[in-house]
């Protein structure tokens, strides 16, 4: 979602005054602070959503992969309602596993702090001879460089929330219901054959 840069529009900067701009800054700053807050809080909830899925994961798919290793054992009786729903809890956990690596992965989050080279720039200087003048043009400019980087921080934040949500569902919805659909199905199909 790609928004309008926003920038900072007055007809008289002289009419700004400098504790007005600095509590704008202060604002802009708190705003762009919580959105990396709420950015490192959806890492370290989805990092502890992997450490329930990946054993979880391993402890089916050994089941399966035990199972299906006890197919040439003639003695061995395969569940095969149990099998089934095994595979798809598997595949569910997959999905999971993949949208957490999607959450986890090097991600857009716009910091604190402004470089240099876009900080220290002649147009202020230039365009206004008053020290106090030019000092507000920065903190404005800096406001708005805020601005731009809270919207890259929400709109990524968002995003991953969004797929937090899918495995959230995945595992509390999807695995109950398709559990119970794939194990009554397989069963019933094998007590009719």
């Amino acid at each position: 979602m790609k928004t309008d840069k926003f920038k900072v529009t007055f007809s008289s900067w002289e009419n700004i005054k400098m504790e007005t701009a600095k509590f704008y800054f202060d604002e802009a700053e708190k705003r762009l602070k919580e959105t990396i807050v709420t950015a490192k809080n959806i890492t370290d909830s989805t990092h502890k959503i992997v450490t329930i899925l990946i054993p979880m994961f391993l402890l089916i798919f050994g089941y399966i992969i035990t199972t299906l290793s006890n197919v040439s054992n003639a003695e061995s009786k395969i569940n095969f309602p149990l099998l089934l729903t095994s595979v798809s809890i598997c595949l569910i956990l997959i999905r999971a596993l993949y949208l957490s690596v999607q959450i986890l992965n090097p991600r857009t989050t716009m910091t604190i702090g402004i470089m240099p080279k876009k900080l220290i720039i002649p147009a202020p200087i230039n365009r206004h001879g008053k020290t106090d003048i030019q000092l507000l043009d920065i903190l404005l400019g800096a406001c708005e460089n805020f601005q731009e980087r809270i919207d890259i921080n929400i709109d990524s934040n968002k995003r991953r929330t969004d797929m937090q949500h899918q495995i959230y569902r995945l595992i509390s919805i999807f695995i109950p219901l398709i559990s119970v659909i794939v194990f009554i199905v397989s069963s019933a199909i094998i007590h009719i054959s």
